[in-house]
């Protein structure tokens, strides 16, 4: 007879109530069933305590990281929204030249891009239990295509995402095995790539 599948909880919220009950059961009599150990059972403690501090710990750093994030944002806003003010008071004074607009700093020619070298780059790679998540740049470009590979050899096109970032929400080809997955990254201008590929992008995801 062919054994079921096992269970574990891809959601965090479930993961501590699942150790719990595992443990509860256990000492309820299923430990002295199946010969589990004293060093076992204390070892599932010992996680439950650890995981749910560190679960607490990387909530409050969060709610910590958005506070400070949106202070942040507020300050940004109220000096970009003065310093503008004074810049066109400046601009519609008689006295104005575009020399002192290019000492002062707000006159920027940007280079144009170069189609045939312009290379996307990559800011973050988040790995969940749900999703893979790429944080990209977009620059002056329309977009990106991804490609990915199981190989790091053999690529095909994943998607387009003309919005950072791009979420990879494809399963496991074996569900409950890690795999090794790559990607890697090509602008697009219009609907035509351009330009270089990114670096790959390596990751081992667990997607069930």
């Amino acid at each position: 007879m062919s054994k079921k599948r096992v269970f574990y909880p891809t959601l965090l919220g479930s993961v501590i109530p699942y150790l719990q009950n595992f443990k509860d059961k256990l000492t309820a009599g299923l430990a002295a069933k199946y010969n589990s150990t004293p060093a076992f059972q204390a070892q599932l403690a010992a996680w439950i305590t650890d995981t749910t501090a560190a679960i607490n710990k990387a909530v409050a750093d969060f709610q910590t990281a958005q506070q400070s994030t949106t202070q942040q944002n507020n300050l940004l806003f109220t000096v970009k929204d003065g310093l503008l003010k004074e810049i066109r008071r400046i601009q519609d004074h008689s006295a104005f030249d575009e020399a002192d607009a290019q000492a002062l700093g707000f006159r920027v020619e940007t280079p144009p891009v170069d189609l045939n070298t312009v290379k996307p780059e990559v800011s973050g790679v988040t790995v969940l239990s749900d999703q893979v998540i790429i944080d990209w740049i977009k620059k002056h470009m329309d977009g990106v295509i991804i490609f990915a590979s199981y190989d790091g050899v053999t690529y095909t096109e994943l998607g387009r995402d003309t919005r950072s970032p791009f979420e990879d929400k494809r399963k496991n080809v074996v569900p409950g095995k890690p795999e090794t997955r790559y990607y890697k990254l090509r602008y697009l201008k219009g609907d035509l790539p351009v330009g270089l590929e990114s670096d790959v992008i390596k990751v081992v995801a667990l997607i069930d």
